[in-house]
């Protein structure tokens, strides 16, 4: 039985698979299973995965249908044998001894999870994204409930290293098998977050690496990065969809904590959600009318309204989220669209940079 398994959801990424396949049969760490799989890739991607299998008995490959990134990980999860999982994205790669610091660390403190600082990596520059945690900092449950009210619902201006995604971790797998923490199948954004609020709300123990050792490329995977633009009313089904999981969860965390934060985490993640679903429509080839008009009668609908009145603007540290609550609040859609559409323009990115994504 291997120590680890890696899990890589593949989907259109015949250009980027080779320097991840290679990343990971190459890690100093070498008990480990890698579980490729391909959700109906209409390039050759599923070839070239079961190309990479004939030449390491490590590797196994799944060929399904196309569900979506969130199935095609619960779907390797299943079939995952090792004792810990780690998710790698199909266009990212990682250091060659990422794993074995990884179980290193989590074996020495006996963690739940452990994470890592990254590698943001673009056509022009690859920059390191830190944590702001000293090296081997462990987490306790109070410290761990903090990261899920505050950085996993994104309270602050910019999304702070990797922590609200899947990748650049090492999950114990009895922790998510236990707890039947799966990812929500159906949605288009923020499917990775939910996942993580059950799994570190689980936790007993983390601890983070300050060192990056996971190359995440921006802005290239389709499969896992929905796409900026809803055009259509398709972001109310999402939004409503994530609205549904963050009730779940805001249930689940009054059951196993106390309830003031499982309210708190459900107003505040409606909001975040309202805010990541309209900019991406607002930034759409939608008219100024008709995406003005289908916002302003989904601000109407529950738990939104209930929300904004329930969090003060002081609970958000970063300025862009005090300003985008206060439009909301003040009802002033038509400004909101004009400004979200401006920054977009100055400044390539700004969805992800300000964690919209």
């Amino acid at each position: 039985m291997p120590k680890v398994s890696i899990v890589v959801s593949v989907y259109k990424m015949e250009s980027y698979l080779d320097e991840c396949v290679r990343s990971l049969a190459a890690q100093t760490f070498s008990d480990i299973e890698i579980i490729l799989v391909d959700d109906g890739s209409p390039d050759r991607s599923g070839k070239i995965c079961d190309e990479y299998a004939k030449e390491d008995p490590r590797i196994t490959v799944i060929h399904q249908e196309n569900q979506g990134v969130s199935a095609a990980r619960n779907h390797g999860m299943e079939k995952a044998q090792g004792e810990w999982i780690c998710f790698v994205d199909a266009d990212d790669w990682i250091e060659p001894d990422m794993i074995e610091q990884m179980v290193l660390r989590a074996e020495a403190n006996d963690a739940d999870v452990v994470f890592c600082a990254k590698y943001s990596v673009s056509q022009v520059k690859r920059s390191e994204s830190r944590f702001p945690l000293e090296d081997g900092r462990v987490l306790l449950k109070k410290d761990i409930m903090n990261m899920v009210e505050n950085y996993l619902l994104y309270l602050y201006e910019k999304s702070i290293a990797n922590i609200s995604v899947p990748w650049g971790k090492l999950y114990r797998k009895s922790l998510l098998v236990d707890n039947e923490v799966r990812f929500p199948v159906g949605m288009r954004i923020r499917e990775d977050r939910i996942f993580n609020l059950y799994a570190f709300s689980y936790a007993d123990i983390i601890e983070y690496i300050d060192t990056p050792l996971y190359n995440h490329r921006k802005s290239s995977n389709v499969h896992s990065r929905a796409k900026y633009g809803f055009s259509d009313d398709s972001w109310v089904e999402s939004y409503n969809k994530l609205v549904i999981e963050l009730t779940k969860f805001s249930k689940h965390l009054s059951l196993t904590h106390d309830a003031s934060a499982g309210e708190r985490v459900l107003w505040i993640g409606v909001i975040r959600a309202f805010i990541s679903s309209i900019v991406r429509y607002f930034n759409s080839s939608a008219s100024a009318l008709e995406s003005v008009r289908l916002v302003k009668k989904t601000a109407k609908e529950k738990p939104l309204p209930d929300s904004l009145k329930s969090v003060k603007l002081k609970s958000f540290p970063a300025l862009d989220m005090k300003v985008s609550v206060l439009f909301l609040k003040l009802r002033l859609y038509r400004i909101y669209r004009l400004m979200s559409r401006g920054v977009m323009r100055r400044k390539s990115g700004y969805l992800d940079s300000a964690g919209y994504s």
